[in-house]
């Protein structure tokens, strides 16, 4: 992500981010505003999400969500290297009855 943002201040600081603010839609893999934000965090959410949800960026999570759902990965795995795919797995009661 950081490699993504260049130089600009418009994204959001990520250690102010809530964990309710963002959620993962498993069609496109894309990263959506599940909070309703005011002006100036909103503006600065939808610059965020404009890169997240670049295609490359998209890609992965989707290959860490497949990975885990065929087993090819563990749940303590995907917490390491994609901690949100792993939240939203767990939020939205995707994970395996082994992992619950």
């Amino acid at each position: 992500m950081n490699s993504l943002k260049s130089d600009t201040t418009a994204f959001l600081d990520p250690f102010e981010i809530e964990d309710d603010w963002f959620g993962l839609e498993w069609v496109g893999f894309e990263v959506v505003l599940r909070k309703k934000l005011r002006r100036p965090r909103l503006t600065h959410a939808q610059h965020t999400l404009k890169s997240l949800n670049q295609r490359a960026c998209c890609q992965l999570r989707k290959e860490y969500a497949q990975s885990y759902e065929s087993r090819e990965i563990t749940l303590n795995y995907l917490e390491r290297h994609s901690p949100f795919v792993a939240r939203e797995l767990r939020r939205q009661h995707r994970l395996h009855p082994q992992d619950i």
